[in-house]
């Protein structure tokens, strides 16, 4: 084999061009599937940190179906309940994500860190060794408030305690709080999310201690928050513990029909739940992993041919070598080495592509409490997946002709009968194939960029222009509610006078920003599926004045006033959508019920206009309003409206809040705009570039399979065209035969690539809001293919036209 390899290698240093032209070809493709593999490694497809991963299943609820949120966390109760009826699992965890008040010492300053409050089985059940330390001893993490411990990330100890290995036993605090710091986690683990990456983990039955809860979380059954995970038992399949979790729920819907009605168990894989909680993002993902498959199969087609041609003009070489007694598998197997050869240096080519494209995506930064960020690199995976495409590709791209070359007739082959040119119909299929998979590049390129395009242009909702945030949260330092209440009402009386502030508000979370949040409900008078006593709606809790500040146009009723305070009647207002679906044509003075079963009734006063919260390309989605002097929240975020550049102003606004407690800390001071940006603007232009470079270089690659093609028919029939010319015919007339020829080829790609992108239309339509069959697209398009196809094929069609009668008629 190796030596096979070697006479590959001194093959194709013997001829440059094809062999630079075949690299290139494949190497482009190649590291356009990497770099794509990489994307979607790093926002679906990463396994959790954690040793054998593949074990690890996710336990969920499942309150309703068909709405935006149909899975959801366990309560506290809920995970205790499962973990001790279930026999599926060899143990389960549970955690919750949470930010809290870091401080290294009792004088130092605040800040903000993001955590998980794990249940105390929690390193033990996802094999987790601390690096230094310890994790939860048995019996810890039990009593509520009794076990004030922390584990640090292996970023915060270096960040905070420049790796300090006597660390292990200082004291911190958390929100005003001592703990005791009891290890650090392994540098490796970051987490069990693919973008949260927490510094802190203490035991959830420190949540309420903490403040972190206005509840106790361990014994409401209503609070959902917690995430499960935990390992199967060997043997034990997944649809086996499923089974088993539907019926542990079901039990828990008798003996606890006040909170458990209707509330189903589910277990998932991870990448089951990564889909089920966002899937948009793994469908355009998928997308642009189809797209980019096209481009390996036209690129393939680009070196088969290649190699073809080259196969053919070698044919005597190979009947020479099969009449002197070499073996036809040996033949085979050269040919097979010298495509490798092709292949792996594609290869090569592929990941340096590959990582090039990875350092030009941008770092995507959602904004929040917990700053989320997605990291996509280059990894172990990802070059095994590219030597994996590597060897695929010679494998499509040299079985074929190889194996053709093997089968040469002898004697036809050295009596210079060559059968190559039977064989062209096969390289023009391949040249057909090509253009077709190029048009529906361009198509669903095109299609898709549009879509997202529009995404951008549909009204939000709201106004991004002269408006700053920052968040906040009073329970940091110390606050009680009433404190808070209070805090509040002074920040808002102080900001807006402020000068340039033109009006300010209150929300627990703003649009695009993570940290988004659902409210079960019960609408009066509207009938509900069978079974199902609620639905779930995503909210926000907002001041008075939010959407005079935000721009949030009201189509019906009223936005809140100062008078909805806590004594007052409960209302809320929500979005078109949400009063589409669930209150009919009247929809300002019906009535919902929050919560489960037997919960606070409010009254709708108010309806919005429907906007894109959570991203732009989401679908219309029901949205509801609640006030906060109803509804008081301790992180919430101060939203202000001023005249001129709302950047500028956060020095002021942060004198503002130091000017009543200096104690309080700021965190997430960015402009509205700057979220929009990075959540929307920077996200949609990413996906519009990789669509562009897919698109192109499908595009030059099937029409450098043409040129190949035409210029090696001209080389092959120099004779045939000098007879012709000899004869009478003209340059016209042979330019036109030539161009004839390409046309055909192109014609028949382009009638199986519109019949393929029609076909797929209404798939493209999950982005933006463009028609599933665009007239013009879907005209041009192929118009354009076509004369290009037919540009390509001018170069040497102009060259066979030019021949000399003469030279012809002598060549061999």
């Amino acid at each position: 084999m190796l030596t096979d390899l070697r006479l590959g290698f001194r093959t194709l240093a013997r001829n440059p061009g094809f062999a630079f032209a075949a690299i290139l070809s494949i190497g482009l493709a190649i590291g356009a599937n990497a770099a794509i593999f990489s994307l979607a490694d790093g926002f679906v497809l990463r396994p959790l940190p954690v040793p054998r991963a593949s074990e690890v299943h996710t336990v969920s609820t499942r309150v309703e179906r068909g709405h935006f949120t149909p899975f959801s966390g366990l309560s506290y109760p809920e995970y205790q309940d499962f973990s001790g009826g279930n026999r599926s699992f060899q143990s389960v965890a549970a955690f919750h994500p949470v930010t809290v008040g870091f401080a290294k010492d009792a004088q130092g300053q605040a800040q903000l860190r993001t955590s998980l409050a794990v249940s105390a089985n929690f390193f033990e059940a996802m094999g987790v060794t601390p690096q230094l330390g310890r994790g939860f001893n048995r019996g810890e993490g039990q009593a509520p408030g009794r076990d004030a411990l922390v584990l640090l990330s292996h970023q915060a100890w270096m960040t905070d305690f420049s790796g300090d290995a006597s660390v292990v036993g200082r004291q911190v605090r958390l929100n005003g709080r001592d703990f005791e710091i009891i290890g650090v986690t392994p540098e490796s683990f970051v987490g069990m999310d693919l973008h949260f990456r927490p510094s802190l983990f203490f035991p959830v039955t420190m949540e309420r201690a903490l403040g972190l809860s206005a509840v106790e979380p361990l014994t409401d059954r209503e609070q959902r928050l917690y995430i499960v995970k935990g390992r199967l038992r060997p043997g034990v399949s997944r649809a086996a513990a499923s089974s088993e979790a539907e019926a542990i729920f079901r039990g828990l819907q008798s003996s606890h029909p006040a909170t458990n009605r209707n509330v189903d168990g589910a277990v998932r894989t991870e990448l089951q739940s990564r889909v089920d909680d966002d899937p948009l993002t793994p469908n355009v993902m998928a997308i642009l992993g189809l797209l980019a498959l096209i481009v390996l199969a036209v690129a393939c087609g680009n070196v088969a041919n290649l190699i073809s041609s080259r196969a053919s003009a070698r044919v005597r070489e190979a009947a020479m070598r099969l009449s002197l007694g070499a073996g036809r598998w040996r033949l085979t197997r050269e040919l097979m080495a010298e495509t490798s050869v092709l292949a792996l240096l594609g290869g090569v080519v592929g990941v340096a592509v590959a990582a090039t494209a990875v350092r030009l995506f941008p770092q995507i930064d959602v904004p929040g409490d917990m700053p989320v960020t997605t990291v996509v690199e280059l990894d172990q995976r990802v070059l095994w997946l590219t030597l994996a495409v590597a060897t695929v590709s010679a494998l499509l791209c040299g079985l074929g002709p190889a194996l053709l070359a093997a089968r040469t007739d002898v004697v036809s082959a050295l009596k210079r009968l060559d059968g190559g040119r039977r064989r062209l119909w096969g390289r023009k299929t391949l040249v057909s194939v090509q253009i077709a998979g190029s048009l529906i590049l361009l198509m669903a390129g095109t299609q898709l960029s549009r879509g997202l395009s529009s995404a951008l242009d549909v009204d939000r909702g709201y106004q991004v222009d002269n408006r700053i945030t920052m968040r906040m949260d009073p329970a940091l330092a110390g606050y009680d509610p009433e404190r808070t209440v209070q805090f509040y009402r002074t920040l808002l009386e102080r900001t807006r006078t402020v000068g340039g502030v033109r009006s300010a508000t209150l929300s627990s979370w703003v649009p695009m920003a993570d940290g988004w949040r659902s409210q079960p409900f019960a609408p009066d008078g509207f009938q509900l599926p069978a079974g199902q006593d609620g639905a779930t709606v995503l909210y926000n809790v907002v001041g008075d004045a939010f959407f005079s500040t935000l721009g949030v146009p009201m189509v019906a009723g009223r936005a809140f006033l100062p008078t909805d305070r806590a004594d007052a009647p409960l209302v809320a207002v929500v979005n078109q959508m949400f009063a589409q679906r669930y209150l009919g044509d009247r929809p300002v003075g019906r009535r919902i019920t929050l919560g489960a079963l037997g919960g606070r009734s409010v009254e709708i006063v108010g309806v919005s206009v429907t906007g894109k919260n959570i991203s732009v390309l989401e679908p219309p989605l029901a949205f509801m309003y609640l006030p906060f002097a109803q509804h008081p929240q301790s992180r919430m975020t101060l939203t202000a409206d001023v005249a001129g550049n709302a950047a500028a102003m956060s020095g002021l606004l942060r004198g503002v809040i130091s000017g009543i407690d200096p104690e309080i800390p700021v965190y997430g001071v960015r402009t509205l705009r700057d979220i929009f940006e990075q959540r929307s603007v920077k996200v949609v232009n990413l996906i519009r570039s990789i669509l562009a470079f897919v698109g192109v270089l499908g595009l030059t690659l099937a029409l450098l399979g043409l040129y190949a093609l035409v210029a090696y028919q001209v080389s092959r029939r120099t004779r045939e065209i000098g007879i012709r010319m000899a004869i009478g015919a003209g340059q016209r007339q042979v330019l036109l035969m030539v161009l004839k020829q390409a046309a055909g080829m192109a014609a028949i790609g382009i009638a199986v690539g519109l019949s393929v992108g029609l076909a797929i239309a209404p798939a493209l339509t999950i982005i933006g809001n463009r028609p599933a069959y665009d007239s013009v697209l879907f005209t041009v398009a192929p118009v354009a293919m076509l004369l290009t196809t037919i540009l390509a094929a001018g170069i040497p069609a102009r060259r066979a036209s030019r021949i000399d009668p003469q030279r012809a008629l002598r060549h061999e």
